[in-house]
Order: C-alpha cells, then structure tokens, then sequence
C-alpha cells in the first residue's frame, strides 16, 4: 500500500540527505512515498526494474537472490536505516533479488529523477551519496571476507554477532536474541556452507553455550564480540 503524500521525515533518516536545511527538505521531499509492505509480501521481485531508492523505516525486510539451479541465496535482512536501492543511482537495472517482508514493514522510496534535481541544486548531496556508497561497499568488502578463507564455524559467529549487533534485544545480562525467525538452512544460505554443516556448528556453540535455542529464534551470549544491541536503549 502507498500513502500518496510526502514523508520528510523518511528522509532525515538517510545520511544521504543529512545536512540539508529544512527549507532543502521541504523541497526535495514532495515526491518522496511512504509504503506499508504486509509481512509476506515483496516490497520488489529479482528481475524488476530498480527505480527507487529505498529506506527502511520500520520492520525488516529480507533479500533472497535465486540461481539459475533454482538455488536461493540470502543475501541479508534489511532493519531501520537500512537502504537498497543504490545501484539504480548509475544505470537503469533489474533488482538482483527478491525483497520480503517478515513482518509489515514501512518504506520510504525516492525516484532517481528526483536524486539527479536533488544532486544539481545540492551539490554537497553528491559527495554524500559517494560517502554513502563508500559505506556500503565496506560493508560489503567485510561480507565477502567473512565467506572466504575461514572455517564454517567462524563464519557462523561472526554472522551471529552481526545478527544480534544489528536485531537483538537484550534477554536478561548475558544474552542478546536476535529478533528473527531463522532456519538452518536460512544460516547456511547466509554463510555459503552446507545445512549439515551449519547443523554441526550449532550444535557445538549451544554445547559450549555461545548459543540457545529459544523456540524459532537464536540468543547469543553477550562477549566482547558481541555489542550490545543499538534497541537496547529504546
């Protein structure tokens, strides 16, 4: 569902625009849409034209790329403040996966015919966007590290500790739960291993207490590894 009217404060939200006084708002944010996506529903599909750039502002999204071999790949799931969308800023392009919503999730999405107003009325927008993408491609560049070159288990961990660090709230002092339902075989998509494996691996952070089961979802022990969740002070 779409509410056809402005949402400006979508876009204080996204670093993008940070810095932009409120008159700048005011003008740039006509055509910026706020989107109500029900949980099951895909916000987009792999193979549709990417013409916005989108903005989480509440809920989670998750973003599953599937292989000609009809293999699906989770690529990441997507909470507040988080953005995708960016490759649509250099060429008119198909989305590379499917967007789903896991629980009714509210976006923000702004065309790139008004990012190219935006950028030659605001100059400094554009060295915004390019310190944004930079972000992105760290993020992505630390990603890629974490799937090459080291053992499942590892790679488990430090999905863990991403998982709590970015959707967990605190379960008492010494566990974090991650708010998302999670199958082994959704963790092994996300490590690049096998679910027998990625079972194995489980099994032994729950033995060692890393870990607990609690019912579809996952609390980690909290350690240095693992900051505290940014909800916890909400």
């Amino acid at each position: 569902m779409v509410v056809p009217k402005p949402f400006v404060g979508c876009l204080r939200d996204l670093d993008l625009f940070e810095g932009l006084d409120s008159q700048a708002f005011e003008s740039v944010c006509a055509t910026a849409l706020k989107r109500l996506v029900p949980k099951g529903s895909y916000l987009f599909r792999q193979g549709d034209t990417a013409a916005e750039l989108l903005l989480v502002k509440s809920g989670k999204i998750k973003l599953v790329q599937v292989t000609p071999e009809g293999r699906q790949i989770i690529h990441g799931v997507l909470g507040p403040g988080d953005t995708t969308g960016e490759h649509m800023l250099f060429s008119r392009t198909e989305q590379p996966c499917d967007a789903i919503a896991l629980e009714e999730t509210c976006v923000c999405g702004y065309s790139r015919e008004r990012l190219e107003v935006l950028t030659r009325q605001y100059p400094s927008v554009a060295v915004q966007i390019i310190g944004h993408l930079s972000r992105k491609l760290s993020e992505a560049t630390n990603k890629i590290e974490d799937l090459a070159g080291i053992p499942v288990k590892e790679k488990v961990v430090r999905l863990m500790c991403r998982l709590a660090e970015k959707h967990g709230r605190p379960l008492g002092s010494e566990l974090v739960l991650i708010e998302l339902d999670l199958t082994q075989s959704e963790i092994a998509s996300m490590v690049g291993a096998s679910r027998v494996m990625v079972a194995n691996v489980l099994g032994e952070l729950r033995s060692a207490g890393t870990i607990e089961r609690r019912g579809r979802r996952y609390a980690v022990k909290r350690s240095p590894a693992t900051p505290e969740s940014p909800h916890s002070s909400k």
